[in-house]
């Protein structure tokens, strides 16, 4: 919207965006804005499905578009599926729990497969695009083998055409709408090597995001609420001090809230949603 390229690693760079951002957008206009990222989250970004008004007929075209088609045509092109029923289940699972935590071993009992089944599928199915993978931070560049990651649709349309759940940020699924959201526009910045998610060993300190940017790493915290508690900020400021290095820095990203200073600089989702 300015013009500017964001660096989500310079945190002189997100400064200088989000004023420049707050210059031609005040803070009362901040309602009509959720507003718009509201309408976004519901009818995605497929313009064939705009049309459609019917939740019934948008999930038969999801389900044959993207579930089998996505799996009988595009996988079998690189390799054989004897199995495609479990591909359209790991699918539907992952449409319907965006941003939740999984672990393979009790996904596999829930789909009736076996783990060494779904090891082979996942890579497949990231393949088409549809679902993208978040590995647990290990505070090392090379991406170990992880049996927890969470597991993002490539567009909220998806979750909906599949659970029937309206994909409102103003309804009970608004965290895991936020972050999808959120997400999706992390892994568009330039430079970001990889994306990854924060979990202490106690539980007691979360991040949903960690974005990688050569050696430097962002922690970014989702918190689509009326009010921001103090937890989400003292998650961030644990990480820095445990994890980040100089001049580091940290993302809160809020549903009003929009505070442009350090450490932790925070910003309205929809404003968000024009940085990258």
């Amino acid at each position: 919207m300015t013009g500017d390229i964001l660096d989500i690693s310079e945190a002189s760079s997100v400064i200088q965006f989000s004023r420049r951002l707050s210059e031609e957008i005040k803070p009362s206009a901040i309602g009509q804005w959720n507003r718009f990222a509201d309408e976004y989250a519901q009818k995605g970004g497929f313009p064939q499905l705009w049309v459609m008004d019917n939740a019934v007929e948008r999930s038969s075209f999801i389900n044959q578009q993207f579930v089998e088609r996505g799996t009988l045509e595009d996988l079998r092109l690189v390799k054989e599926i004897r199995r495609p029923e479990i591909f359209h289940q790991f699918l539907r699972y992952a449409f319907a729990r965006t941003g939740q935590e999984y672990n393979l071993e009790e996904l596999a009992s829930l789909i009736h497969t076996t783990r060494v089944t779904l090891t082979e599928a996942l890579p497949l199915l990231l393949q088409t695009e549809l679902i993208r993978k978040v590995d647990r931070f290990t505070g090392k560049p090379v991406r170990l083998r992880s049996t927890h990651a969470k597991l993002y649709a490539a567009d909220l349309v998806l979750m909906q055409g599949i659970t029937k759940i309206v994909t409102s940020l103003e309804g009970e699924e608004r965290g895991r709408i936020a972050e999808t959201l959120a997400h999706n526009v992390i892994r568009l910045f330039p430079g970001v090597s990889d994306i990854s998610y924060y979990r202490e060993s106690s539980g007691q300190q979360e991040i949903d995001f960690v974005a990688r940017v050569g050696s430097r790493v962002v922690p970014i915290e989702i918190a689509y609420k009326n009010q921001t508690d103090s937890r989400h900020r003292d998650s961030i400021r644990a990480f820095l001090e445990t994890q980040g290095s100089k001049n580091n820095f940290g993302i809160l990203v809020t549903k009003e809230d929009w505070k442009i200073e350090q450490p932790i600089l925070e910003m309205p989702l929809s404003m968000f949603l024009l940085t990258a």
